[in-house]
């Protein structure tokens, strides 16, 4: 009797674990010093799963699991500041798979139309042979990774980018990337519990045309969509965080995190 119950709330304990975003890297594209580009680890009850991997987050995420525990990773779109680790990660897989260390096939989402491309930069950097350690998969508007609801939503970006919707269990995570402002996206994070938002610009940036986000425009998403959380990320190491956080409080009264390297968001 007693080896049931532990059973029973062993299994009821896994079933209730929270889903954790872990803030690997924070950076935008050119990292401050000891700082590291976009990578995001999310840990649920079935799954370890990567939303971008930057500068350094092959090294960042091994902080909290080991490479065997790691089971997809999710590309917001192919800018270096993103897909840099890639090529040490599919290399690294080869080793640990010519050691007997990893025996699984790692599925890749990248953008429609991205899979050719990506496919390319490994040609040129000579890392095409790793790939067959590898399932590129063009992330459609909507489908099932395990049990996790992922849906998709083209962004105008330089390149063709999408933003990730994740929910599991009752909660929902969204991952923006890297986007200009648009009204698809407050539908898109319509109550998330967590809207993970990139914060590169400032108001004054806005009528520049770039095709980023401000932090203002990160909380009126939030706000519009009636998110509980928003985390400002993708952040410009020369503007001070202060001053992302206190625009962004100005459109959002809803909680604010500066998603800073390490910081672990239950959910």
């Amino acid at each position: 009797m007693l080896l049931l119950n532990v059973f029973y709330t062993s299994t009821y304990t896994l079933l209730l674990m929270p889903l954790e975003i872990i803030i690997l890297g924070n950076q935008s594209a050119f990292p401050g010093p000891g700082k590291h580009t976009s990578g995001y680890l999310i840990k649920t009850n079935e799954a370890n799963f990567l939303v971008d991997i930057g500068s350094g987050i092959v090294g960042q995420f091994q902080k909290y699991i080991s490479l065997q525990e790691l089971d997809a990773l999710f590309l917001t779109h192919l800018h270096f500041d993103h897909i840099t680790d890639f090529h040490i990660l599919i290399h690294g897989i080869d080793l640990h798979v010519s050691l007997g260390k990893f025996n699984m096939r790692l599925p890749v989402y990248v953008p429609p139309g991205e899979k050719r491309r990506l496919i390319e930069f490994c040609e040129v950097y000579n890392t095409a042979k790793y790939l067959i350690h590898i399932d590129i998969i063009e992330a459609e508007r909507d489908f099932s990774f395990k049990t996790i609801k992922v849906k998709t939503l083209l962004v105008p970006h330089y390149v063709p980018s999408v933003s990730y919707r994740f929910e599991h269990n009752g909660k929902t995570i969204v991952f923006t990337g890297d986007t200009a402002f648009t009204e698809e996206l407050i539908t898109f994070s319509k109550n998330a519990d967590v809207l993970v938002a990139e914060a590169t610009l400032l108001k004054e940036d806005e009528p520049s045309g770039l095709l980023h986000l401000s932090a203002r425009q990160a909380a009126i998403i939030a706000r519009e969509a009636r998110v509980k959380k928003l985390i400002l990320t993708h952040l410009w190491y020369l503007y001070p965080p202060s001053k992302v956080l206190k625009e962004a409080q100005t459109e959002f009264n809803g909680e604010i995190v500066l998603g800073e390297e390490g910081t672990i968001i239950s959910v």
